[in-house]
């Protein structure tokens, strides 16, 4: 459900629909209400992640109005939703009205959900064909599910027949720019979304569209401006409270993220939120709200093992921090029961091996690493999370160790990596030769990393000007160029 569908249910009048269904089954009055309206309830509910109360409403709707063409498209949309294809596709053919644009647009999602997209696309095609005097209403809704299954080049090549058929079709410009955005061409992104602003500068849609596009390109200056018009117009609006903490995420400014986490948050419980906040929180040194925000996560996420295992190793690590040792292994435990996966085995061999580090007990990490490295298949890039382990954990010569072989792997974006970890490293051994030869590689090779490595020793220093500070700083003078 795309977010203008959601948009609705914030919609006075259906709010005002919502309350009096509620009320209704709160002091158990008889409820009629039209098939249409029990349908939206419905949709909430589901949106809302409350199947149970989804399945009240629809079973409603369904006694009421047993004829009624979208109570039944939500049932069979609802099978799919749980992988029953076959109960899906009977209760579609089960339609008296079979000529219905709605139930044609769920015979059509019911091919895609099943990847036979050539065969939906007929669909619609012959479906839209048929249209003589809401053409571009079809067009439109069509897209919507192409967007929905991310099907971006069939959506960017309807709302090119859609723009032909009726170039003034109401959130066209909009739909356009999403499309884009979707498919990574943020510049015309941008441009024409900057041009819808230009004409309605409080289209609070295009501003949160223009933060996500710079957020998209790394330009987070421009998505944190962004954010903040459109929180201009709506200081509660989620989607701009919810970019802008993402922006002072990746900006490392977690003070601030958590600020804007927490805020999100009062608006809608979100596991990646929860996350999110979590790893800022541990960042700020503050591990048992940290811990706090994972349970919450962790309480949401339901049956999803990816998550589970995911959630699990976040807790596993500030359990760690905090020198919480049973707790961690408690976790790890956990993580491996759920395993299903070689990459997620790798995982949990590493942070076993981290765990072991951070809490005093080198060979048991040791021999954790060693089974990691026998079942990684990217041996370097394996390495280089163990060697910053090791370096984090300030085991400073084991890290170098590690390192200094990666370096010396040729043409390696991965090694490049390497290079300010072995810098530091060498720092803290205080070999000043091998600390500057190997931040002057780090300086040319991997210039952002290097800069925000070395801002707690050199603040403001640019990338290209750190090799002559630190030169200094170990001799007293400048080297000569």
């Amino acid at each position: 459900m795309r977010e203008e569908d959601i948009s609705y249910f914030n919609n006075r009048e259906f709010k005002r629909i919502l309350r009096s269904y509620e009320d209704a089954l709160q002091q158990n009055r008889p409820i009629y209400m039209d098939a249409d309206d029990l349908t939206d309830i419905a949709e909430y509910y589901m949106v809302n992640s409350q199947e149970e109360k989804a399945n009240e409403a629809i079973g409603l709707a369904v006694s009421l109005h047993p004829d009624s063409v979208d109570p039944q498209v939500f049932l069979s949309r609802q099978e799919m939703f749980h992988d029953n294809m076959e109960r899906a596709h009977e209760i579609c053919n089960a339609i008296p009205d079979q000529d219905d644009r709605e139930v044609k647009f769920l015979r059509a999602e019911l091919l895609i959900r099943e990847q036979r997209n050539a065969e939906a696309l007929e669909i619609l095609k012959t479906a839209c064909e048929s249209e003589k005097e809401e053409q571009d209403h079809f067009m439109y809704d069509t897209i919507g599910i192409f967007m929905d299954y991310m099907l971006y080049d069939y959506a960017d090549s309807w709302c090119r027949k859609l723009k032909k058929t009726n170039p003034q079709y109401k959130g066209l410009p909009e739909l356009e720019a999403e499309i884009k955005m979707c498919l990574g061409d943020y510049e015309t992104a941008i441009r024409l979304l900057n041009e819808i602003l230009d004409i309605d500068s409080y289209n609070i849609q295009a501003w949160n569209m223009l933060a996500e596009s710079h957020f998209s390109k790394g330009s987070f200056e421009e998505a944190i401006d962004a954010c903040q018009f459109a929180l201009a117009i709506n200081e509660e609006d989620f989607r701009a409270t919810a970019t802008l903490a993402d922006c002072y995420y990746h900006t490392a400014n977690y003070t601030k993220a958590h600020r804007f986490f927490q805020k999100a948050l009062q608006s809608r419980q979100d596991d990646v939120l929860y996350h999110m906040d979590a790893v800022c929180l541990y960042q700020m040194g503050e591990y048992e709200k940290a811990m706090e925000q994972l349970e919450n996560a962790g309480n949401i996420i339901g049956d999803d093992q990816e998550k589970q295992i995911y959630i699990a190793m976040q807790q596993a690590t500030v359990a760690s921090k905090l020198h919480r040792l049973d707790d961690a292994l408690s976790y790890l435990k956990t993580v491996k029961s759920l395993i299903r996966e070689k990459r997620a085995l790798l995982d949990y061999e590493v942070l076993y091996g981290q765990v072991m580090l951070e809490n005093g007990f080198p060979e048991k990490a040791k021999a954790h690493f060693e089974s990691a490295f026998s079942k990684c298949e990217d041996s370097e890039k394996t390495a280089l999370v163990i060697g910053i382990a090791y370096y984090e954990h300030e085991y400073y010569q084991d890290a170098a160790n590690i390192l200094s072989r990666l370096a010396e792997i040729p043409d390696s974006i991965t090694a490049n990596f390497a290079l300010p970890y072995l810098a530091l490293c060498y720092r803290h051994l205080e070999d000043r030769e091998l600390y500057l030869k190997y931040l002057l590689l780090a300086t040319k090779n991997c210039t952002d990393l290097t800069a925000q490595l070395f801002e707690e020793y050199f603040p403001g220093v640019k990338a290209e000007d750190l090799y002559f500070y630190a030169f200094k700083d170990a001799y007293g003078y400048f080297p000569k160029e």
